[in-house]
């Protein structure tokens, strides 16, 4: 006996024979790269959830990153300052002597050298940059020194605002700092004897 299959039968078995095919297609691609999720088609909710998270780890490697730095950067700033200290100290101590009774002015003249040497350690100070030609104490104008000695003046050429990095979403922390137009003001002094 013989039996017919009619066209419809056929198609949809053919049409089915094609689905498996390419159901089996997804699983081999699934198995060569490991991934569920080739393709946004094979889960579009799954997809975009993956994107989220994608960014969501960029964006955690930005901000350790960014507070690495930051760490580094403000680890400098400190040890600068420090410096800064010990120099003013000594400024200190110079102008406790020279003002002592009993000296003349030759006396008080032999300490001009030092005094240069120690201006000279304040200005590099206020200029200090972090080894990637940004300045520590320029404030947002970190590209360039910020402060500049014209005629035995120092003269404060960054500003007072902060360029800040953010560490976390919503959070940033300055990262530059404006030197204190005071500090800057007593620079020309520490020349004058």
């Amino acid at each position: 006996m013989i039996s017919r299959i009619s066209t419809a039968t056929l198609a949809q078995s053919v049409s089915l024979i094609l689905a498996k095919q390419a159901e089996l297609a997804q699983t081999q691609v699934q198995l060569a790269t490991g991934l569920r999720i080739n393709t946004a088609k094979d889960d579009p909710v799954a997809a975009g959830v993956v994107a989220a998270l994608d960014r969501a780890e960029a964006d955690l490697e930005r901000f350790g990153s960014n507070a690495g730095l930051l760490g580094n950067r403000l680890a400098l700033q400190e040890s600068v300052l420090a410096g800064v200290n010990d120099l003013l100290a000594r400024v200190r101590e110079i102008a406790i002597q020279a003002n002592g009774g009993g000296l003349g002015l030759s006396d008080r003249r032999a300490f001009l050298p030092e005094i240069v040497e120690l201006r000279e350690a304040l200005l590099a100070a206020a200029n200090a940059s972090d080894g990637q030609g940004r300045y520590l104490f320029g404030g947002s104008s970190d590209t360039s020194p910020p402060v500049l000695m014209q005629s035995g003046t120092a003269i404060y050429v960054g500003d007072q605002s902060q360029r800040r990095v953010e560490v976390a979403p919503e959070i940033a922390i300055a990262a530059s700092a404006g030197l204190p137009r005071l500090v800057v003001s007593r620079l020309p002094r520490i020349a004058v004897i």
